[in-house]
């Protein structure tokens, strides 16, 4: 989920990664990387994980920065996304 390590993964370097991707997609490949990671958060952030350990592997330095993005994207914090998740399965189970 970083810049660095896909373009490892894909034998260029990081600033031609980002500026292909730019060119290409016509979007900040950092821009593109944080709505990526905030998909997999959102997915794992039904599971039991701590948001912490989420945003560890996914490759946020910390769970600030992630609740930071995510909230810029998503317009709720990730434990309100978890509560608002919870309460939509238990509702759904109750049938």
């Amino acid at each position: 989920y970083r810049a660095e390590g896909l373009a490892d993964r894909l034998g260029v370097a990081p600033r031609l990664l980002r500026r292909v991707f730019r060119d290409v997609f016509g979007i900040a490949l950092k821009t593109w990387l944080v709505e990526v990671r905030s998909v997999e958060v959102r997915h794992r952030l039904r599971g039991l994980e701590s948001i912490s350990e989420i945003a560890e592997s996914v490759g946020f330095s910390h769970a600030k920065e992630l609740s930071r993005e995510f909230h810029k994207i998503y317009r709720v914090t990730p434990t309100e996304f978890r509560l608002r998740e919870r309460r939509v399965s238990q509702g759904a189970g109750s049938s």
